[in-house]
C-alpha cells in the first residue's frame, strides 16, 4: 500500500501542472480587455486610455503569456491566487470563503445518493426479476431521468409552499441543507442504484459467493459481509468523479436555493469576465478533484482484496 500510495503521489505532480496550464489557458481564451471591462462594470468612470493602461500595467497584462503564467503559478504555489477585478479582494479568500458551503452540499448529496442508491441496488440484485426488481429499476430510470433544477423546484412547491415543513432557501446545516442535497443526490442515487445492481448480480455468480452458501451462510450475511463490498467499487469510483462534478455544477441548485456557495462566485466572474477568481476556481476545483481521485482509488484498493494483490 505504501508503494502504491507514493506511486500515486509522483502522478500528481504532472497532473496538477496540467491542471494550472489549463486553468491559465482559459482565461487566455477570452477576447476583449480585462482592463476596460473591469472598470465599465465596476462603476469607476469613463474607461479612459490613461486608466486603462494603468491598469494593464499594474495587473501584468503587457506581458507574454508564458511570463503570466510563471508568475502567476509562482504566486498560487504561495498561496495567492491574486486580486479580483471586480471586487478588488483577493481572489484566495474569496473562493476560499464560499468552498466550505458548496464542499458540505456536495458531500451531503453524495451521502443521499449513497444512502438511497445502495439499499436500492442491493435489493433489487436478491429480488432479480421480481415485480421488487422491476420497481426499483423504474423508480432509478425515472430518477436520473429528472433534471435537477426541475426537482429543487418540485420540493420547494412540496415541502415549503404547501406543507411548510422546510424554509425554501438560505443557508444552515439543518433544514436548510434538506432539500438542495436531495436536489443534487437524487440523480446520482438512481446511476449508484444501477451500478450496485449489475455489478452485484456479477459478484454472486462467483465461486467464492457459493463457497459461502454452501457453509450454511444466509442470504443477506453472504451479501453484505462478501459480495457488497467486492461489488462496491465501480460505485465509489462513480461517487468520487460525482463530487468533483458537484463542486462546479451546482451553481443551478445554489441559485435555486440561495445556497451561498463558490458556483454563485463562479457565475458573478464569468459574467463580469473576473479572470483571476475563473483561473482561481478552476485551479482550486482540480486540486479537489484531483485529490479526492486519489481518495477513491485507495479505497477501490482498500474494498477489493484483487487489487490490492495485483
Amino acid at each position: 500500500m505504501n508503494r502504491y500510495l507514493a506511486t500515486r503521489l509522483a502522478a500528481l505532480v504532472p497532473t496538477l501542472l496540467l491542471v494550472s496550464v489549463l486553468a491559465f489557458a482559459l482565461t487566455q481564451l477570452a477576447g476583449g480587455d480585462p482592463a476596460r471591462e473591469a472598470v465599465e462594470q465596476s462603476g469607476g468612470g469613463i474607461a479612459t486610455s490613461e486608466l486603462i493602461a494603468e491598469l494593464r500595467s499594474r495587473w501584468g497584462l503587457n506581458d507574454a503569456p508564458p511570463v503570466r503564467y510563471a508568475r502567476w503559478l509562482g504566486s498560487a504555489l504561495r498561496g495567492d491566487l491574486g486580486e479580483s477585478y471586480l471586487t478588488k479582494r483577493p481572489v484566495a479568500r474569496e473562493l476560499l470563503s464560499a468552498f466550505p458551503a458548496t464542499v458540505l452540499l456536495a458531500a451531503a448529496a453524495l451521502g443521499i445518493a449513497a444512502a438511497l442508491g445502495i439499499p436500492l441496488g442491493v435489493l433489487a440484485a436478491l429480488r432479480r426479476d421480481t415485480w421488487v426488481d422491476h420497481a426499483c429499476r423504474v423508480l432509478a430510470v425515472a430518477a436520473a431521468a429528472v433534471p435537477g433544477f426541475w426537482l429543487g423546484l418540485l420540493l420547494i412547491v412540496l415541502f415549503a409552499e404547501v406543507l411548510g415543513w422546510l424554509p425554501a432557501g438560505g443557508f444552515g446545516l439543518d433544514a436548510h441543507l434538506a432539500m438542495p442535497a436531495l436536489a443534487l443526490g437524487a440523480v446520482s442515487g438512481a446511476s449508484v442504484a444501477r451500478l450496485v445492481r449489475s455489478s452485484l448480480l456479477d459478484i454472486l455468480e462467483l465461486e467464492f459467493v457459493r463457497s459461502a452458501y454452501a457453509r450454511g451462510l444466509g442470504p443477506w450475511r453472504v451479501t453484505w459481509r462478501h459480495a457488497l463490498p467486492n461489488a462496491l467499487a465501480p460505485a465509489v469510483t462513480f461517487l468520487g468523479l460525482r463530487f468533483g462534478d458537484l463542486l462546479g455544477g451546482a451553481v443551478v441548485i445554489e441559485t435555486i436555493f440561495a445556497w451561498p456557495g463558490v458556483g454563485r462566485v463562479v457565475l458573478t466572474a464569468v459574467s463580469g469576465r473576473d479572470l483571476p477568481v475563473i483561473a482561481g476556481f478552476v485551479l482550486i476545483a482540480g486540486v479537489i478533484f484531483v485529490v479526492v481521485n486519489l481518495a477513491v482509488d485507495v479505497i477501490y484498493v482498500a474494498l477489493d482484496p484483487r487489487v490490492r494483490l495485483g
